[in-house]
């Protein structure tokens, strides 16, 4: 129970973050533009794809057990993060397969941050 408050506590602050800073980089009061928040899908399956080139290429995550996965595209400036620390493509790479939480777009459906959590 400890680790599952802790996940959702840590999934809430990675929102509050990724909202706080996407708010403040947009108008909300521009020629007709309403700023829509991005959901998140938290799962204990979380694998990224990632080139040779170490560009991330695909986020895939399982919900539950005996869920399919979803899969997503990453946004052109998605962050990618262990707990706090922000970390590049290549160093997700060795945490694809563990438990995080992904923030996508509403509309495009595109992935704007992935959050792993520590272990």
């Amino acid at each position: 129970m400890k680790v599952l408050k802790r996940v959702r506590t840590l999934s809430t602050a990675l929102f509050v973050f990724c909202l706080a800073g996407a708010v403040s980089s947009q108008s909300l009061s521009g020629a007709g533009t309403v700023y829509v928040p991005p959901i998140a899908a938290e799962g204990m399956d979380l694998r990224l794809t990632v080139s040779e080139s170490a560009e991330l290429v695909s986020v895939s995550i399982v919900e539950c057990d005996g869920c399919q996965a979803s899969y997503y595209l990453p946004a052109r400036d998605v962050e990618i993060r262990l707990g706090e620390k922000p970390i590049s493509a290549r160093q997700a790479a060795e945490y694809s397969g563990r438990a995080g939480t992904v923030f996508y777009d509403r509309e495009t459906e595109m992935v704007e941050a992935v959050l792993f959590y520590r272990q």
